[in-house]
């Protein structure tokens, strides 16, 4: 059984004692490929060293994070992300991009500014994004509205809206997955009672590691290897073996991020 964390910061220097040994056990339990979010200019060198030591397994991203920026920073950040775009280096996505109001609703219309302008070299170079959307969608779905009939596409990372959220995202935005990772092991989260609500064909699952572990490794460093815990999670309260819920999330990020021909151009 093969599955994909479409979402992992495994270049971050949580790994840097083991990083090897973390990519042996994420291989082992199965997982094919790790896509690595970008967070901000500094993180551009790490992912490109994961990379050049494991090209067949780490697919990298570019893009800042909504909490990594400030206004003073902030178009030299994009500045560098629009170079790496333009240079002859390959990404496979845009990202971690988007709008975070947890921690500092102050910095909203810096992020607004980023998220636009990013999405628009989405467009430009025809990538998907990975979307971090936290305590934020009002402003995300306003901002949506102007790019709905766009090619944008991409993958709604770590979704832990309400379920009015998650019907919105499903019924009016098509061209988007819904990514979850071990929040919805988490015995006080609402995630579970959410899943009958999201098609197979819209689903694809992710670790954020080293973040939020999933049961039963909650507190523990993630890795990609304990995407299996997540995997066998969604599936027993889907209804469904492992490895059809495999088969499914890894045809949709391989759509989604069209994986083998990344690989080929390589």
């Amino acid at each position: 059984m093969r599955f994909i964390d479409t979402h992992t910061h495994f270049y971050s220097s949580e790994f840097d004692e083991d990083r090897d040994e973390a990519v042996l056990r994420a291989k082992e339990s199965g997982v094919q490929y790790v896509l690595l979010p970008n967070v901000d200019v500094h993180s551009i060198s790490r992912i490109k060293k994961m990379v050049e030591q494991y090209p067949d397994f780490a697919l990298p991203m570019i893009g800042i994070h909504p909490t990594e920026m400030t206004p003073e920073d902030i178009d030299d950040q994009l500045a560098a992300v629009e170079a790496e775009l333009a240079s002859d280096y390959p990404y496979i996505a845009i990202g971690e991009i988007g709008l975070d109001m947890h921690w500092d609703d102050k910095a909203l219309p810096t992020q607004i500014k980023a998220c636009r302008k990013q999405f628009d070299l989405a467009i430009k170079y025809d990538l998907p994004v990975s979307i971090h959307c936290r305590e934020a969608f009002e402003p995300f779905f306003s901002i949506m509205k102007d790019y709905k009939s766009t090619s944008l596409r991409g993958v709604i990372h770590s979704f832990t809206g309400t379920e009015e959220e998650l019907v919105h995202l499903i019924d009016d935005y098509p061209q988007f997955m819904i990514a979850l990772n071990g929040v919805v092991t988490f015995k006080k989260a609402h995630l579970v009672s959410l899943l009958p609500l999201i098609p197979l064909d819209r689903l694809v699952i992710e670790t954020d590691a080293p973040y939020l572990a999933p049961v039963p490794k909650r507190g523990k460093r993630n890795e990609s290897a304990f995407l299996l815990h997540t995997l066998e999670y969604i599936a027993a309260n889907m209804d469904i073996t492992p490895s059809e819920l495999a088969q499914r999330t890894n045809s949709n990020a391989q759509a989604m991020f069209d994986i083998d021909d990344f690989l080929s151009r390589k």
